[in-house]
């Protein structure tokens, strides 16, 4: 099945599940089986009259003694058996379920009609066998040149992929020891595959010098040759992506949050006429306004004295009621993104309520830190002190003393600004190792005493960069916050009472 048609297949099982009904689309699909199989049957017969007129072939009597040892025809018998599967799958199986169309059963129906595919497939691949594996061999036998010149080909590229390989990989485990066991690893299962072409490639040379080579031999070696090319290539490619990770290092730094407030009111008009001799006042129309908090504040007060809505404006034959007032939220933050040393501030972005109350407590603080010498994968998301992640990276500074003995991390090269966080406050290394051996990896560190680091810690709330800026300014903001989020609907009206005006 190619992608489109698997594509398309998924949304069908997708809307099968969703309307929970055998529709028309699935019931003709399911209504087609017996053709498929009626066409793999043909296929297949049409494939054993080939192989029969090969048999009586020239070239058959020089493939022969393959034939016979590895039984070819039982090939063909095999795809009849599977053919045979699948017609028994679906007069036994999938007829019943096929009459009945019960909702319940639409999960097995599916997974019957992809066992069904599964066997026809298979069935497929058995019936061709046969004259695919005789060519492979004629091949080998009338082009062992060629035959060699593609291995050798192909040896020569898996030998030059597995010098570069190596040369990366062993960089790395200089440039980063926490990684020697992992990249060990990955250089020993790729030369397994190395060690496996050039037994295979070997082979493949000797085999040919013999007065009587075996082509079978020659074919499986090279095409495991090829196998395992394809291999090394793919590792290769998966463990350069991975050796680059190493030398990527960045954090994501919450640097400024706010809430802004989003109020409206829902105003409906109704309306009559007034020539008429009974009570025929409708609703005629309803439109949401945006309010600015003066606004929202002055329609607060009319709905604390009429919960169930106001007269807002009225005409001769309309009135236009406020009857609905709610106070929405929109959540921002701001970060810093330092990556290789490199520092840039995004602007406002906008992020979900449960986001924001999640890193309520993290202002100045990385939430999100992937230090040099680790994957993507092993990257930091439990907030942490803004750098220090970083610390005890060689590629960011080192340990130093001051002058009453303490060690202490100094940064220096293009991490040299971290030395100004905090109004330049240090990390020390004992600071540091209670985060590495308790909190990295585990849980959010905002200092040994919980107290000095994130919003409501000492080194944020007295470094001027914090202080200026728009959650710093906001002095009242987290009392507001509390009383927006709760704030809610502040009624529903109805309107003019009993109707008319």
């Amino acid at each position: 099945m190619n992608k489109r048609k698997y594509i398309l297949f998924l949304l069908l099982i997708i809307s099968l599940m969703m309307t929970g009904c055998w529709n028309k689309q699935f019931k003709r699909r399911v209504k087609e089986i017996p053709e498929i199989i009626t066409s793999v049957k043909g296929k297949t017969s049409e494939k054993r009259k080939k192989f029969q007129d090969f048999t009586k072939s020239s070239n058959y009597t020089m493939v022969k003694v393959y034939a016979e040892k590895e039984n070819w025809e039982d090939h063909l018998n095999k795809a009849e058996q599977e053919i045979a599967k699948a017609e028994s799958m679906y007069e036994t199986q999938m007829i019943p379920l096929l009459k009945k169309q019960k909702k319940e059963t639409i999960p097995q129906a599916v997974k019957l009609m992809e066992d069904i595919k599964t066997v026809m497939k298979n069935a497929g691949k058995e019936s061709s066998y046969p004259m695919i594996r005789a060519e492979k061999i004629l091949h080998a036998i009338n082009s062992t040149n060629d035959v060699l010149n593609t291995n050798k080909k192909n040896f020569n590229t898996a030998k030059a992929t597995i010098k570069e390989h190596d040369k990366l990989a062993r960089k790395a485990q200089d440039d980063y020891s926490n990684k020697q066991e992992d990249l060990q690893n990955r250089i020993k299962s790729i030369h397994l595959n190395w060690d496996s072409l050039k037994n295979a490639d070997k082979m493949v040379k000797s085999e040919t010098k013999n007065d009587n080579p075996d082509y079978a031999l020659i074919v499986d070696k090279s095409q495991l040759v090829s196998d395992e090319l394809n291999t090394i290539q793919k590792k290769f490619g998966d463990n350069k992506l991975k050796i680059e990770q190493l030398y990527r290092c960045y954090t994501k730094t919450l640097i400024d949050m706010k809430m802004e407030p989003h109020p409206w009111v829902l105003l409906v008009k109704y309306a009559w006429s007034n020539y008429a001799d009974y009570d025929n006042t409708r609703k005629v129309g309803e439109t949401k306004e945006r309010l600015t908090m003066q606004e929202y504040e002055k329609y607060l007060q009319h709905f604390n004295k009429y919960p169930d809505g106001f007269l807002v404006k009225s005409g001769s034959d309309y009135e236009i009621w406020a009857e609905e007032l709610e106070l929405n939220e929109k959540y921002y933050h701001k970060f810093a993104i330092t990556e290789n040393g490199e520092r840039t501030e995004t602007n406002w972005w906008e992020v979900s309520e449960e986001t924001y109350e999640k890193h309520e407590d993290d202002l100045g603080m990385d939430v999100v830190a992937k230090p040099y010498g680790f994957y993507e994968d092993e990257k930091l998301t439990q907030p942490t002190p803004e750098g220090m992640a970083l610390v005890g990276n060689k590629e960011c500074g080192r340990w130093e003393r001051d002058r009453s003995g303490n060690r202490y991390w100094a940064w220096y090269g293009r991490y040299h600004f971290y030395g100004t966080m905090f109004g330049g406050r240090r990390y020390y290394y004992n600071d540091w190792n209670t985060w590495h051996g308790s909190y990295r990896g585990r849980k959010a560190y905002y200092g040994r005493d919980d107290d000095v680091y994130g919003t409501y810690g000492s080194a944020v709330q007295s470094d001027k960069r914090y202080q200026g800026s728009s959650y710093g300014k906001t002095k009242s903001f987290k009392s507001q916050a509390t009383s927006v989020r709760g704030a809610g609907r502040t009624s529903r009206g109805r309107g003019p009472g009993a109707g008319g005006k």
